[in-house]
């Protein structure tokens, strides 16, 4: 009876574990997680069999964010300094104003999120990846709401001393 009990106990902090790893590390919402479990289309992909809407493409608006600079601490000691480029992308004009407007909260919610990352040996060490661009989404999502079309993301520099 305790092997059955210590089976389900393990299976079920095996599912906890993927949903958990797939909502923080690939950025994928719950919702979608269960829909991928359950082997059914993710509600944002159901099928819609009315006509596409017409698509209207504008440019976008960029707005290029200060290197981030972020310490990676060893014991203690710094053991590298990573560089991170953040490119903001909105649709409007208005949206990019109001991110410059509240840039130091933007940039901190971004530092923050950089550095807990540092600490869970997870930053990027060179180039773009989807992990870093989807982290980096969210913060500006956070706090920008959903005016933020895209963000560019990649390693400027990676020194060690």
């Amino acid at each position: 009876m305790r092997l059955i009990i210590i089976g389900l106990l393990l299976v079920v902090l095996g599912i906890g574990g993927y949903v958990g790893y797939m909502s923080f590390v690939k950025g994928t919402p719950p919702a979608q997680l269960l829909a991928q479990l359950q082997g059914k289309a993710p509600p944002s992909e159901a099928k819609d069999e009315s006509e596409p809407p017409e698509v209207v493409v504008e440019e976008g608006v960029f707005l290029k964010m200060p290197v981030l600079s972020v310490s990676v601490f060893d014991q203690g000691e710094i053991h590298r300094l990573v560089g991170i480029q953040v490119i903001l992308e909105f649709p409007q004009q208005a949206a990019k104003d109001h991110a410059v407007s509240i840039m130091p909260i933007l940039k901190d919610a971004m530092l923050t999120r950089l550095y807990h990352l540092a600490r869970l040996n997870m930053l990027p060490t060179e180039g773009t990846g989807l992990f870093l661009k989807n982290n980096m989404l969210d913060v500006a999502r956070t706090q920008l709401g959903n005016t933020v079309a895209t963000v560019t993301a990649y390693v400027t520099h990676d020194i060690a001393p």
